[in-house]
């Protein structure tokens, strides 16, 4: 993911990067990125929790601007 993400970087390209869960969210961390989407639904059943962005959202630095 970070190949793409610094050639997205180079060209100008603003990029969100979309996350599920912790996990996840340490990866896209790790690239400082300036833009997170929290996806709030489960990719196994299919259903929405909102929970996934309240237990997320405080381990988001401020300085990362957040979409969920």
């Amino acid at each position: 993911m970070s190949e793409l993400y610094e050639a997205a970087i180079s060209i100008g390209l603003d990029v969100l990067i979309e996350i599920h869960n912790a996990a996840e969210l340490d990866t896209a961390i790790a690239l400082e990125p300036s833009l997170i989407a929290i996806n709030n639904r489960d990719l196994e059943s299919f259903e929405t929790n909102l929970d996934t962005t309240l237990e997320l959202l405080d381990r988001i630095p401020k300085t990362i601007s957040v979409v969920t």
